[in-house]
């Protein structure tokens, strides 16, 4: 199954709940609204070999974050990859992959999973900080496309083609706020995958 999401929730419902591989470059990537809905609707348009690693300085963070960026203005943030000058080997602390090469780890992450992207996309937006991507639900109407989304916003619309979950916000408190979800919402999540 080929689950793509717009946050961590990806790797946690491959990890958590279908057990299997990872079918996709998209794992343990962020996208912003603006991003994803370029992705959903121009997915089968867009060449995912055709890509360029971009580093950008975070001031909020102070430090750099890396993106694969592709056609359609769509930008794949890798959240989780840190530059590391002592790490010759990338290691896993917490939910970061450290490394004194990021871009070839991000590089060779994207061909390998992007080989194993075989299957017809399942579409999850997660919307757990209240991005309120509205137009989401008018696009799935409009391409016919079905989309699930997991949102803490009760005002999120919903139609035929959006599915949405309403999040309870202090589910995302926990600092396994991921587990937390994959395990409490997974009859929400298993019932969209089968669906679609």
């Amino acid at each position: 199954m080929n689950v793509i999401t717009n946050t961590c929730l990806g790797g946690g419902i491959y990890r958590d709940i279908l057990k299997q591989p990872f079918a996709n470059p998209f794992i343990w990537a962020d996208m912003t609204g603006a991003s994803y809905n370029s992705l959903f609707m121009n997915f089968f348009d867009i060449d995912f070999r055709n890509f360029r690693i971009e580093r950008r300085f975070s001031v909020e963070r102070q430090l750099h974050r890396y993106y694969i960026i592709l056609e359609r203005n769509v930008e794949v943030k890798f959240e989780h990859v840190v530059y590391d000058r002592t790490a010759l080997n990338p290691f896993v602390e917490k939910a970061n992959v450290h490394t004194k090469y990021p871009r070839i780890l991000i590089q060779q992450n994207w061909q390998r999973r992007l080989c194993r992207m075989t299957e017809p996309p399942v579409f999850l937006f997660s919307d757990m900080r209240g991005y309120r991507n509205y137009e989401l639900s008018s696009i799935a109407e409009a391409i016919k496309r079905p989309v699930g989304i997991f949102t803490i916003d009760k005002n999120f619309p919903s139609n035929e083609f959006a599915k949405v979950v309403f999040v309870d916000p202090h589910d995302l408190e926990n600092t396994k706020w991921l587990e937390c979800l994959t395990h409490k919402y997974r009859p929400e999540i298993e019932k969209f995958l089968r669906q679609s």
